[in-house]
């Protein structure tokens, strides 16, 4: 996972700016966002709002919040489906346990 200076960088050379450019942009110097990118030290949440602000990403996505990164990655399934096989940590789910958790998102109803 890219560190939060590799993640500046990356969203400022997508913006076509420089550090000089970035740190005109959130008053800070262009050291300062050198120091960032290269991890020697690394900017406070409000700083790091302005970046986010500067570069056009959600804070979430420039801090890589763990949860957003999950969210990212999350996949729909329906389980009316059952053309796909479903698994829970990489196993198979049996179709007599999938039938239960169709029950339970029914209501308990045994109909179809």
């Amino acid at each position: 996972m890219a560190t939060i200076g590799e993640r500046i960088k990356e969203y400022r050379k997508k913006k076509h700016l420089t550090q000089k450019e970035l740190s005109n942009l959130i008053h800070k110097t262009p050291q300062v966002i050198s120091n960032y990118e290269r991890g020697y030290s690394t900017p406070d949440s409000l700083v790091m709002k302005d970046i986010a602000a500067a570069l056009d990403v959600s804070l979430d996505v420039l801090s890589a919040n763990k949860n957003s990164q999950v969210k990212s990655k999350k996949k729909h399934v329906d389980l009316a489906d059952d053309d796909i096989v479903m698994s829970y940590e990489g196993k198979p789910i049996p179709p007599e346990d999938l039938e239960i958790i169709r029950r339970f998102f029914r209501g308990g109803k045994n109909d179809k």
